[in-house]
């Protein structure tokens, strides 16, 4: 985008010294043959360019100038469009992660009792699977930016490869938890032994172990 700036701005300067400057010199050409022609000169031993070469010359360079326009002003929009794809990455990758995070804290800072556990780590779960959905748009997204040979973004730092395998983790990680939840849940109906003393000998028996 910084180049197509400059760009723009270097055309714009030389289109309006063009206008300005040039413009009134050809002005000033246009006279003088004019005056030429009324003494019936139609030879000018000083110089072999004609007033129609000058002419056709001049009108070259504008069609020159104007296609150049047009070129700057395509490409501007072509980094326009490139740059709103990297953003609408950025937006969802980021957005992504931070559930991710957040995710995870609220399951691991789980201090509730086991079945108010096991029905949060429940709930969680569902979440997680229908989040697979927005990280298919994601991987949308970037399958956009490699087609359009779109390998930089300052607007995040998450690939699609990380947040896959990161999703992966929390989705196996819960899993795991709600196995864990579940096992303690039984082993408390089968013992009788109250969810305290079912911690206290849980980590007397690490201690030991």
């Amino acid at each position: 985008m910084e180049e197509c700036k400059r760009l723009r701005e270097e055309h714009a300067a030389f289109v309006e010294a063009l206008t300005q400057e040039k413009r009134e010199e050809f002005r000033q050409l246009t006279e003088i043959d004019r005056t030429i022609r009324s003494y019936h000169v139609t030879v000018n031993p000083y110089t072999w360019f004609t007033m129609d070469s000058l002419e056709d010359s001049w009108q070259s360079l504008l069609r020159a100038v104007k296609e150049r326009d047009l070129m700057i002003e395509k490409e501007v929009l072509r980094q326009e469009q490139r740059e709103e794809l990297r953003k609408a990455y950025a937006a969802q990758a980021n957005k992504f992660a931070e559930w991710l995070e957040t995710t995870k804290q609220k399951l691991t800072n789980n201090r509730y009792q086991l079945e108010d556990q096991r029905d949060l780590i429940e709930s969680k779960h569902e979440e997680i699977k229908k989040k697979r959905a927005v990280l298919r748009e994601i991987e949308d997204l970037s399958a956009h930016l490699e087609q359009g040979m779109i390998f930089d973004n300052k607007y995040t730092t998450h690939s699609t490869v990380t947040l896959a395998q990161q999703w992966d983790q929390l989705n196996e990680f819960t899993r795991r938890m709600h196995h864990t939840v579940t096992a303690q849940i039984e082993a408390q109906n089968r013992t009788g032994v109250d969810e305290d003393e079912l911690k206290e000998f849980t980590l007397m028996f690490k201690h030991f172990d």
